[in-house]
């Protein structure tokens, strides 16, 4: 079947994905407050040292990159 026998989403399903869109945003800005926080805290008690952050940082995104490929749209060869 086509895309031409899909109906387009009615008023309460747009409401509603508008509604978990928003828990999504508001749950990630939660978590960003906390480990920003959590990240100032370790650094400000001397436990932890901004460049180990940064170092362990871009290590867990070139992981990450190599494992799960570019991301969609990514033109970079």
């Amino acid at each position: 079947m086509g895309s031409e026998h899909r109906h387009p989403p009615d008023r309460f399903q747009e409401l509603e994905i508008g509604s978990q869109l928003a828990d999504l945003k508001l749950n990630f800005y939660q978590q960003s407050l906390l480990l920003t926080a959590l990240l100032d805290l370790l650094i400000e008690k001397g436990l932890v040292r901004k460049e180990e952050i940064a170092l362990m940082a871009s290590n867990i995104d070139r992981e990450l990159s190599t494992e799960l490929g570019p991301p969609p749209g990514d033109d970079k060869q």
